[in-house]
């Protein structure tokens, strides 16, 4: 089984894709990053989540990611203790229970027409937990059944309908606005994925 999916998803495919998780079994998500408190945004569910789809960061690796537990958890976090005196509270999955890591990626609005990018996203985990197991395996199952396959060396890439459209339009698919063009998904207009 997998341990990392990558995907290409706007907020309409993420929000079906999780609709369907969803219904089928409880889950909860917790941003990760760096707060000034030892609070974050947690969601019971994908609706809740309103930047879902979109990214304000133009490569997966600082877009918006969160922990999935198949359970309601106490989030545990790391304080930092600054040089200017005041403490910062980082929430990772370090000391945290075993969970999912989902990062939605999404639109990239950079202003330029020429520059519309959609940012690859990723489910990923490295426990072995086995209730993990099943969630990732609900997740891979979702994304099969409602995704289309992209076989690429290394990782195969889901994209959802509305993201294919995009790529169909002209939009980039990419993990990162400044990776070379010549790294992005593509399409071949003969009807065949690549």
């Amino acid at each position: 089984m997998p341990k990392r999916i990558e995907h290409f998803s706007t907020r309409a495919d993420a929000m079906e894709l999780l609709g369907n998780i969803e219904a089928v079994r409880p889950i909860w998500y917790v941003k990760t990053g760096v707060y000034s408190t030892p609070v974050c945004p947690t969601y019971t569910s994908a609706i809740q989540i309103a930047e879902l789809g979109s990214t304000l960061r133009p490569d997966r690796t600082s877009s918006d990611r969160y922990m999935v537990f198949p359970v309601p958890v106490d989030v545990v976090f790391r304080e930092v203790s600054q040089n200017a005196g005041h403490t910062l509270y980082m929430l990772d999955p370090w000391k945290n229970p075993p969970c999912l890591l989902f990062t939605c990626g999404g639109i990239f609005e950079s202003g330029a027409e020429d520059e519309r990018c959609l940012i690859a996203g990723l489910i990923e985990t490295a426990y072995k937990d086995s209730e993990l197991a099943g969630l990732l395996s609900l997740f891979s199952r979702s994304i099969k059944k409602g995704y289309t396959r992209f076989q690429r060396p290394g990782l195969d890439s889901f994209v959802g309908p509305e993201a294919l459209a995009l790529l169909r339009s002209g939009w980039r698919l990419t993990e990162s606005r400044s990776s070379p063009p010549i790294l992005d998904l593509k399409w071949d207009y003969d009807g065949n994925t690549s």
